[in-house]
């Protein structure tokens, strides 16, 4: 695996800190299965199903136990079975093979959704999931697909990317609302097939600045095949499980 670009709290994981401006190689990583980048650390699914990280750790975001910045690739602790990572602001989150969730590192707002604000140096579980077959961690939300089609979501909802009534945060996850066709005709007028920008959609549909994207979030007439959420904390993207 190879990284290059800025490099401060290590996060190209050569041992340095020096910014590259051509591919350098991360030390001691030959089996990354896939990986994921955030602000300022970087994490790699293995072969094993295990995870390594590195770069900035100011808030566990490693999982290593320390909030001690790596330059160089570091084992998250007890953590196997691994099919999916993604990260978010200072935080990362694995979805197991037994459909569970874990999360560590940064947990303002509830984003490790452990039911805390508590910040974790290493994976604990997401409170109230199972089934999961997809995650997204936006900048400081997390959103889930569940086997049967729908999505639950925790951390911050400054913005409504929660998909629910309230604005307030939430340190556990919670479905996104999706009432059936036949209570609002009208939605499937607007919502395509292939799905619908949450954020444009509810920029152009709310009423006021109190409107919450739940408006958007009652569009979803079919039930999202997979859940993708933008780096800014108001984005959130929905596929279709339409044909």
């Amino acid at each position: 695996m190879k990284c290059w670009g800025e490099n401060r709290n290590g996060g190209l994981g050569d041992g340095t800190t020096i910014d590259r401006w051509t591919p350098v190689d991360v030390d001691g990583l030959s089996d990354a299965a896939s990986i994921d980048v955030a602000l300022v650390h970087t994490c790699a699914l293995l072969d094993s199903k295990t995870v390594k990280c590195w770069g900035g750790n100011s808030l566990g975001a490693l999982g290593d136990g320390t909030t001690t910045d790596r330059w160089t690739p570091v084992d998250v602790l007890g953590l196997s079975d691994v099919v999916a990572i993604s990260l978010g602001s200072g935080r990362s989150c694995a979805l197991l093979g037994t459909g569970t969730v874990q999360c560590w590192g940064n947990n303002s707002w509830g984003g490790g959704g452990d039911g805390t604000t508590t910040h974790r140096s290493t994976p604990v579980d997401v409170v109230g999931l199972s089934d999961v077959v997809a995650i997204s961690a936006g900048h400081v939300h997390t959103c889930a697909t569940l086997a049967d089609g729908t999505v639950r979501c925790w951390g911050r909802n400054h913005f409504g990317q929660l998909g629910r009534v309230s604005r307030a945060f939430s340190n556990r996850s919670a479905e996104v609302a999706n009432p059936a066709p036949d209570k609002s005709p009208e939605v499937a007028r607007d919502l395509p097939a292939s799905g619908k920008n949450w954020r444009e959609a509810a920029s152009r549909d709310a009423k006021s600045p109190d409107t919450p994207s739940v408006e958007i979030a009652s569009k979803l007439v079919n039930p999202p095949a997979a859940v993708v959420l933008g780096r800014k904390s108001s984005e959130m993207i929905a596929g279709s499980n339409s044909p």
